[in-house]
């Protein structure tokens, strides 16, 4: 378990899955974290879970995000992780609305960051965020991300293409 100030990371328990599949059938928050538009089952959250669960590849790490008295507020990832160029790529989801923009995802992003260098000793980490999420591109740039290059018209949401921006944070710069 990662400990901070305002926000806990422990590991993904079933009983999470309600509020996942709740947030991933949300198509605001399935835009804003570029994932597919298609509906998440009850049962394709199981099979998602099973697969966390039992991964025996240490290719992926996900923790559920609590606020300090346990309410699941979001979760969080490090996935294909590469053993030998000691790089992965990003991703967090703060799906319980209340607690949007008031920094648990910003804390959240830092106990990560440094356990996936202080403990997984990984040099560098990957995210893509859209252009035109201006809040959270801040919120990497403020901790330590920069822009390594754009996809442009990348991904369909509204009706239109968006641009994809690829950021980058290392363990030593």
């Amino acid at each position: 378990m990662l400990i901070g100030k305002n926000v806990k990371l422990r590991m993904i328990e079933k009983e999470d899955l309600t509020l996942f599949n709740q947030w991933r059938n949300d198509l605001e928050i399935k835009n804003q974290a570029i994932l597919h538009p298609f509906p998440v089952t009850k049962e394709l959250d199981d099979n998602w879970y099973n697969k966390v669960a039992n991964n025996v590849q240490n290719n992926e790490v996900f923790f559920t995000i609590t606020d300090i008295k346990e309410k699941v507020i979001g979760y969080t990832m490090l996935k294909s992780i590469n053993w030998i160029h000691r790089n992965c790529y990003f991703g967090i989801i703060i799906g319980d609305k209340e607690n949007q923009g008031k920094g648990m995802g910003k804390e959240a992003l830092s106990l990560l960051v440094e356990y996936a260098f202080a403990t997984l000793n990984l040099h560098k980490i990957t995210l893509e965020v859209l252009s035109n999420n201006i809040n959270a591109i801040k919120l990497y740039e403020n901790n330590g991300f920069k822009r390594e290059g754009i996809l442009a018209e990348h991904v369909f949401i509204n009706n239109k293409y968006e641009d994809v921006i690829i950021m980058s944070k290392f363990k030593n710069k």
